[in-house]
């Protein structure tokens, strides 16, 4: 039998930073609503736009955490607020166009042509109310905008006034229903992929496969790769990628194990293991409010 000789590596790579893509759940923007579970929508003030009956609408889908009742039904908190403010503004601009002048198009002009910015923006303050002791439990200022442009030779219509308004108002409605409730963040996290830690060819190889395999999303294959490393090599950089990995799983208090042991294992600070520490303690406390809110 023929036998490889060994051939180590210092772990030195160039190149772009390679990133892992983190998914994970922060709470809502309301703790003091995680215990109500029936509300009611009053009439909102000033409100032309019918944004009280699409808040109701928005808030409806939100079935699993909140039911919506008729005040006569002792709800556990209202809803109410009101339009503050509504603008439209149209700023001219000009644009240079240009045609033909004969059959063969081989001369042509230009010409300009005075274009309008149409600016519509919608504000609005809403509450949610204890139906007891009165206090507000969240308020929340909302606030949205839009701009079309258009010119005298577009095919279509310039949108009316009402039209904006109705598009702000829904988005104002559901902008505020996605904050009663946890929302899913993705975020990117950089690897450590250089060291001095001497590796043979295919420990070098088996390295940069499961950070290929972190970048396309499949933390289980390259979880398999990082601990068959890890259990003949000690390195920080094995530590915070395993962590990261982890991170990815969802499994956090293992995460929280590896980074650890990354930052005893490195001399000299590393900001990506700092962050990471301050990054998964954070993690680790959302997940347990989101845990709760949902419970309650």
């Amino acid at each position: 039998m023929r036998h490889t000789p060994l051939l180590f590596i210092p772990l030195f790579f160039a190149g772009c930073a390679q990133y892992a893509t983190v998914t994970s759940l922060k709470p809502s923007e309301s703790p003091k609503t995680a215990h109500i579970k029936t509300l009611s929508v009053g009439t909102f003030e000033q409100d032309t736009l019918g944004l009280s009956q699409k808040v109701q609408a928005s808030l409806s889908n939100l079935h699993s955490y909140f039911s919506i009742v008729s005040p006569r039904n002792n709800p556990e908190a209202l809803v109410r607020g009101a339009i503050t403010s509504k603008s439209v503004d149209l700023t001219p601009y000009n644009v240079e166009r240009s045609e033909c002048i004969d059959r063969e198009c081989h001369k042509r002009r230009t010409y300009r042509l005075t274009c309008i910015t149409k600016s519509s923006s919608l504000n609005a303050t809403v509450q949610i109310v204890d139906s007891r002791s009165h206090e507000i439990l969240f308020a929340s200022n909302e606030y949205t905008s839009m701009e079309q442009n258009h010119c005298p030779d577009d095919s279509y219509t310039i949108t009316s006034d009402e039209d904006h308004f109705a598009l702000l108002s829904n988005q104002i409605a559901q902008n505020f229903a996605n904050r009663l409730i946890p929302s899913s963040i993705t975020y990117k996290i950089e690897l450590i992929d250089k060291s001095d830690i001497a590796l043979t060819t295919l420990q070098k190889e088996q390295f940069e496969t499961a950070l290929s395999e972190i970048e396309n999303n499949r933390p289980d294959k390259a979880l398999y790769g990082l601990q068959e490393l890890s259990n003949s090599i000690k390195s920080y950089v094995l530590e915070y990628d395993l962590g990261v990995v982890y991170e990815m799983m969802g499994r956090l208090e293992e995460a929280r194990i590896h980074y650890h042991n990354a930052d005893i294992m490195i001399v000299q600070p590393n900001p990506l293991i700092n962050n990471a520490l301050s990054r998964i303690e954070q993690s680790i406390y959302d997940r347990n409010v989101v845990a709760s809110q949902i419970k309650q």
